[in-house]
């Protein structure tokens, strides 16, 4: 069987709607998964937390969650 993936993507925006370019990602999820990247690539089904800041203010988080499921 091949093995399936998915990517989780994340964009933090300012509150005029437009991209942070120096925004700082933290994943968290399913087989201890750990990632700094803005859109991992994952391989195991799950719950995958983001959580995003500026890099000027990286204390300062927002988070959201997403669940990946299988479609088999």
């Amino acid at each position: 069987c091949a093995q399936t993936s998915a990517t989780l993507t994340a964009q933090l925006r300012n509150a005029q709607g437009q991209s942070v370019a120096n925004a700082v990602y933290r994943w968290t999820g399913s087989g201890s998964f750990t990632s700094s990247q803005q859109n991992p690539v994952v391989t195991i089904t799950g719950t995958y937390t983001v959580q995003a800041a500026t890099a000027e203010c990286p204390e300062s988080f927002t988070a959201t969650t997403a669940t990946v499921t299988s479609d088999r």
